[in-house]
């Protein structure tokens, strides 16, 4: 994104969490986002968060950005986005994207009119990191999905960038 009023934050992580995991995963995510919202708020900058909505990890971050907006509800300069980036906009995918809408700001399909289905969510998380100006990772495993996005975000970002709050 990289525009001067604006900062873009995404995210990508496992679709399942173990539940003996979650709640450690979840503090630390929050803890990261607090003070992540905290130095945007000084700079008055709008945050922008570009979510997944399919697993674990992407309920998660929708619960925390959804607390930290309750927190800051009233803060000058205090303005947190949240966007569903869809893969598809398949008619067995239009009522899931209506759905989404009620959880989330708005919903979004980037230009993927030309990308095979099956590669979809992978050409998503690569459009989706290369708007972003971070990420933010769940990522315990060196394979799937998450794996392939963080690793991408960190060619393309740079690892300063690229924050995971797994072990990978």
């Amino acid at each position: 994104m990289n525009s001067e009023s604006k900062v873009c934050l995404s995210f990508f992580g496992h679709r399942n969490i173990a539940a003996e995991t979650a709640k450690t995963v979840e503090k630390k995510l929050f803890d990261y986002l607090n003070d992540f919202v905290c130095f945007y708020i000084r700079q008055n900058k709008k945050i922008v968060c570009f979510c997944g909505g399919y697993g674990d990890f992407d309920a998660m971050v929708s619960r925390v950005i959804d607390k930290l907006r309750v927190k800051y509800k009233g803060f000058a300069g205090f303005a947190l986005e949240k966007i569903f980036v869809t893969p598809y906009v398949r008619p067995s995918y239009l009522e899931r994207n209506e759905i989404m809408k009620t959880h989330y700001d708005e919903v979004l399909y980037p230009p993927l009119e030309s990308v095979p289905y099956k590669f979809a969510i992978l050409k998503r998380n690569e459009w989706i990191v290369e708007n972003s100006d971070y990420v933010v990772c769940y990522v315990d495993f060196s394979f799937g999905g998450a794996y392939k996005a963080m690793r991408y975000a960190r060619y393309k970002l740079g690892k300063d960038s690229v924050y995971n709050l797994g072990s990978k």
